[in-house]
């Protein structure tokens, strides 16, 4: 579980794993969706992570979610989670699954 000190270390983390893979150009920004652990919008070239599942939740689980939306950038829109998803996922290091088992919350609102 994280807290919002650490999340300034996570912010670092997903911006040196962007920049690993190539994805300079990309932006990061966290949201507050309670069902879904990460989005990727090629329009806006922005990788989005939840801060409200992932502070709940373990390293592995925003590690994994980090490097399933890296994947979904690198390929590019339109893929899903198909054949060409899944390879690229397992070439960045993800178990390239297309759900994310951590911790849920409840929704506030």
């Amino acid at each position: 579980m994280f807290t919002l000190d650490d999340r300034k270390n996570l912010e670092a983390e997903v911006k040196a794993e962007m920049a690993r893979h190539g994805l300079r150009r990309w932006k990061f920004k966290w949201n507050r969706k309670v069902r879904q652990y990460g989005l990727c919008c090629h329009d806006s070239k922005t990788i989005w992570l939840s801060w409200s599942l992932i502070q709940h939740n373990e390293y592995e689980i925003f590690r994994e979610a980090l490097l399933h939306e890296i994947a979904h950038a690198r390929v590019g829109p339109g893929h899903g989670h198909g054949a060409r998803w899944e390879a690229e996922a397992r070439a960045v290091g993800s178990a390239a699954t297309t759900t994310i088992k951590g911790r849920l919350v409840s929704a506030k609102y």
